[in-house]
């Protein structure tokens, strides 16, 4: 459930020391819960 907290802000993305697109892989988990591919 803590996928859909993420409210897309890129802050965690901005903050994050080894450059890891953290809102990016947040999103693709968000889609392969719905599209059912988790």
């Amino acid at each position: 459930s803590g996928v859909w907290r993420c409210r897309t802000a890129y802050n965690c993305t901005e903050a994050c020391p080894r450059d890891i697109p953290v809102t990016q892989l947040i999103e693709e988990v968000k889609r392969a819960i719905l599209f059912d591919r988790f």
